[in-house]
Parts: structure tokens; sequence; C-alpha cells
């Protein structure tokens, strides 16, 4: 069983928008240019913020667990690049594309260690589950909690786990 996105990247149009030689967009593209090498450099995760006040710009960038620093690099930048096409001049967007997935990150406000439930996206199932549903959850929350007793029991620093069910 398979679960496929629609779309790996959410544009916060609430946030508002920008203008590319604003502080603010400075502040942005400073940051989004180094988070590829930070985030690679730093284990596979990574936050920063730059300016102060309202021109403040706030990023981070999260690699897969079992990536090395070279892919992770490569990742980000992609992320960052499908990033900044797709949702030009907002002050706020998410990707979680590539496979394994990175995620990146950026803001015109803090969001570091705030948990957040919106944005939302649906994704597909692409097999039938509808005529064993209590199956599926049984399944579901057996292998959600193996990945959790394993990462966190696990050596490493990273507290990374997959599974398959």
């Amino acid at each position: 069983m398979s679960i496929i996105f629609n779309q790996d990247y959410v544009c916060i149009t609430e946030a508002g928008s920008f203008t590319t030689n604003s502080t603010y967009g400075k502040n942005l593209d400073h940051i989004l240019d180094s988070l590829p090498d930070n985030v690679s450099k730093s284990g596979g995760f990574f936050t920063a913020t730059a300016g102060q006040d309202s021109n403040a710009a706030y990023a981070l960038g999260l690699c897969s667990g079992d990536l090395n620093p070279h892919d992770c690099y490569g990742l980000v930048k992609s992320a960052v690049r499908d990033l900044r096409d797709k949702c030009p001049d907002q002050k706020e967007a998410i990707s979680w594309s590539g496979d394994p997935a990175c995620i990146i990150r950026y803001a015109n406000r803090p969001f570091f260690g705030i948990l957040e439930l919106e944005p939302t996206t649906a994704g597909t199932i692409t097999h039938d589950i509808g005529s064993n549903l209590s199956q599926f959850d049984m399944i579901w929350e057996s292998l959600t909690d193996r990945l959790v007793r394993n990462a966190s029991n696990g050596s490493s620093s990273r507290k990374y786990a997959t599974g398959e069910a």
C-alpha cells in the first residue's frame, strides 16, 4: 500500500507577499541560499534566522535520517529552488519533496518549536482499504508503535527509523 500526495508544497498566501528587493526578500534569499550547505553539514537538520522585527526571515531544513550529507545537500538545494519557483514572493511556504523526502519551510514569523496543525494536505491511498478498515488501523498502529520504539531506542543521534507493514 502506498500513499500518494497530489502536491509536495504549500504556499501560505495568508501570510502575504514581498517584493524581491525588499529587506525581507534579501534576508530570505540569504538564509535559503545557505540552507543546503548548513543542513547537510549539521546532520540533516538546521534552522536559521536573518534580520529583525518585521524584516526577519526564518527557515528550517530537514533531511530524511538515512541520507548521507551529499544527497541531503542535493535534495535541499533542489527543494529550495522548486519552492522559490512554485511560491514566488510568498512570505511563507513549506515543501516536502524528493525521494527520500526533505522538508523546507520558511516564514516571516518564528515557528521553531511551535506545534502547528495547519496547513493540512490530503493524500490518496492507492489500495482499497474500505472493506477492512479495522485491520488497516491495527496494522498502522502496530507499525507506528514499532517505529517510535526503534527511533527512540536507537543509538543514532538522529532518532530515525523506517519500516513497512
